[in-house]
């Protein structure tokens, strides 16, 4: 069974977990959707 998910990664600039999570994600060649969470729109 395929599935097709979308992750979404809510970050903030600041948030050094987040940067190592967005680099992981990057090495594994995993695509995701970059919300900061300091951005009017993204609340």
């Amino acid at each position: 069974m395929s599935r097709n998910l979308e992750l979404e990664l809510y970050t903030r600039p600041t948030c050094s977990d987040c940067q190592a999570a967005k680099t992981y994600l990057s090495e594994q060649k995993v695509d995701y959707i970059l919300k900061d969470v300091g951005c009017e729109e993204n609340r």
